[in-house]
């Protein structure tokens, strides 16, 4: 075999490996995102960007709620964070959102926070705590809260605007 062949099976090897990994120490996927409450996800500690701790329930003010993780190193959460801005600016009135920087060190989510024109509310989830709570399984993740604080949807994977509107309509009704 030769040497660019090996390095590209090994790399392979690690990447399934390390897949693996991941899989078996989050959370089941297969339960129900719905029977989770803002009880469990409401008390996890965050941190701002200030130093200051934060839970997610300080952010509850009676709208439903958008938690959307993100990360500088993640193509898509860079992709579509102009997009939920823009989202936010048309529908902040109806939902609250919350961007989590997931166990990144500070500046270059802030830079990333700047380069994308971000004005909602971000934090960070240095230990990665809210995200294994929320069950989140891929970057970007993207947690949809009723007013109530009924998980009704966890997404994986770059949303476009016209699906973060549909999954907002579907909160804002219930």
């Amino acid at each position: 075999m030769t040497r660019p062949r090996l390095v590209l099976v090994a790399v392979a090897a690690l990447g399934v490996a390390l897949l693996l990994l991941l899989r078996d120490s989050s959370p089941d996927r297969s339960a129900d995102t719905g029977a989770a409450t803002t009880r469990a996800l409401f008390d996890v500690e965050l941190t701002t960007f200030e130093g200051d701790v934060v839970t997610l329930g300080s952010y509850a003010d009676g709208r439903p709620l958008v938690v959307n993780f993100f990360a500088s190193w993640c193509g898509p959460c860079v992709r579509e964070m102009p997009g939920f801005e823009a989202v936010h600016l048309r529908r902040g009135h109806e939902v609250r959102f919350v961007g989590v920087n997931l166990q990144e060190a500070p500046r270059p989510a802030l830079d990333l926070v700047a380069q994308t024109g971000v004005t909602y509310d971000a934090v960070r989830d240095v230990e990665g705590e809210l995200f294994r709570a929320a069950k989140g399984f891929s970057m970007p993740t993207t947690v949809f809260l009723t007013a109530d604080g009924e998980v009704i949807d966890v997404r994986g994977g770059e949303l476009s605007q016209r699906a973060l509107d549909s999954m907002i309509d579907r909160l804002v009704e219930r």
